[in-house]
């Protein structure tokens, strides 16, 4: 009978509290309620569809310190302008008085991006920003001519001319070099020469040395074995766009878009220092590599279909489709790779892909193994030593690349860069050894560093063909830019 009633009684409680509650829930008003139900989201985080829906890019860079304009390069200015043409927003130039405050004013939400940095920038703030894959990185190199001998370190320059202009970052550094050794020539280039005229004096005797910088010489030397750099002079300048750490969707498209574009920019800033871009013809073996619709191949709309899913220039893939199968649809190796882009039955089935008699479906295979092959390195690779890096990977297979990354280490080369260093530890690779009384090769390493090259050379033309415009776009010489 006691329990009976103490049941009764708390539940009369039970009632009564609930109905009080009841009523304050009434009594409160509703937008209060809904606010207090919702938590804000954060007003300093910016990702790509806030960017869109804003319907502005705001870029944070560096204000230059010495007269207080607003600066960055022109070729960092073209590749902003045209992400921003194509996500169909504007952008906004914010200027910061001191390098420190990029990433403050990056988490604060004041902009989406920090552009004319380096991964360097966030040191001691690496949970702050992340920065895309460098699409730059460049130091002054001394260039002489292939057979000149004992040059190695600056001393090696005493008896020698070094013609320079005196714009260029090496002038006070090859001023202090010719104090330091009387018997060095400095020689003082005019300002409007442009530089591959200069490298051609160097080749003829006119000059015994200048400096270039690497960015420059990646694209000029591969064609003109005739000269060499001697050293570096300087560490690095590397380039990289940062986000805040948590936007990742932004990142993922700044990544994309970089290694899709950045090789076609490199090859628009190479040209603008040229005497006549047209006339760089790199001498690659397909003499028509255009019909007079500006087609490149009978495949193009294909290739641009799955490049752009993928982030992949389309040109690069017909150069490497061309180098493949020299776009026959019915080419079958000896290995039995079919097809266009030659794919393994095995690789085809490995992506999803079973038809490879299909044109489409071979491109779409090719493709899709190559973005696999992509993801598979760093990204902190500069961008397009990765294109390279993918390209050999298709050719002789991801672990010959690996073992030549490490032979090259051993060899005192940069596992890093693919011309002039991993590619020489391929060739290493590819001689033969002695093994059970006879010499055999381990691998035709040697094919692949003809593959890529002339890759490479087939689309440089491809570029040069399409995007003339991009060209003039920047024909500008390469020095800051006011905004």
């Amino acid at each position: 009978m006691i329990c009976t009633k103490r049941r009764l009684w708390a539940g009369k409680i039970e009632r009564n509290l609930l109905t009080v509650l009841a009523a304050v829930a009434l009594s409160f008003p509703f937008t209060a309620w809904a606010q207090a139900a919702t938590v804000d989201k954060d007003p300093g985080y910016n990702d790509l569809q806030d960017i869109v829906n804003r319907g502005t890019l705001r870029i944070l860079y560096q204000r230059d310190q010495q007269d207080g304009a607003y600066r960055v390069s022109p070729r960092e200015r073209v590749m902003l302008e045209q992400f921003a043409r194509e996500r169909a927003v504007s952008l906004e130039w914010i200027p910061v008085n001191a390098r420190w405050n990029l990433i403050p004013n990056l988490v604060d939400g004041k902009g989406d991006i920090i552009v004319g940095q380096g991964p360097a920038l966030a040191a001691g703030m690496v949970d702050q920003a992340s920065f895309t894959s460098p699409w730059l990185a460049q130091h002054p190199q001394v260039v002489v001519r292939s057979n000149t001998t004992r040059i190695q370190s600056p001393k090696d320059l005493a008896y020698r001319q070094v013609a320079i202009k005196k714009s260029s970052p090496a002038w006070p550094v090859m001023e202090k070099l010719a104090e330091q050794f009387p018997t060095m020539e400095l020689v003082t280039i005019p300002e409007d020469d442009k530089i591959d005229a200069i490298m051609a004096r160097v080749a003829s005797g006119q000059y015994d040395v200048t400096v270039a910088d690497s960015d420059f010489l990646r694209f000029y030397l591969p064609e003109h074995p005739e000269l060499s750099v001697a050293y570096d002079l300087g560490s690095s300048i590397v380039k990289a766009w940062a986000v805040q750490s948590r936007s990742g969707e932004l990142l993922k498209t700044l990544e994309q878009f970089l290694f899709k574009h950045q090789m076609e920019w490199s090859m628009a800033e190479y040209a603008s220092h040229t005497v006549s871009p047209a006339a760089n013809n790199t001498g690659s073996s397909n003499d028509n590599i255009a019909d007079q619709s500006g087609q490149l191949s009978p495949y193009d709309d294909l290739v641009r279909k799955y490049s752009d899913k993928y982030g992949f220039d389309w040109r690069l893939i017909v150069a490497q489709m061309y180098q493949e199968s020299q776009f026959n649809p019915g080419a079958v190796s000896d290995a039995g790779a079919e097809g266009l882009m030659q794919v393994l039955p095995e690789t085809a089935s490995s992506v999803g892909i079973k038809d490879l008699d299909d044109p489409e479906a071979n491109i779409r295979a090719g493709i899709r193994y190559l973005n696999l092959l992509r993801n598979q390195f760093e990204s902190g690779l500069l961008l397009e030593d990765r294109i390279w890096f993918t390209l050999a990977s298709y050719n002789a297979g991801p672990g010959r690349v690996i073992r030549a990354r490490q032979l090259a280490a051993k060899m005192g080369l940069d596992p890093n860069l693919w011309f002039g260093n991993v590619e020489t530890a391929m060739l290493a690779l590819a001689a033969p050894v002695e093994k059970d009384g006879e010499m055999v090769r381990n691998c035709r390493c040697g094919q692949t560093v003809v593959y890529v090259k002339e890759i490479r050379k087939l689309y440089h033309n491809y570029v040069r063909l399409t995007q003339a415009g991009q060209v003039a776009s920047i024909s500008t010489p390469y020095k800051p830019y006011d905004i």
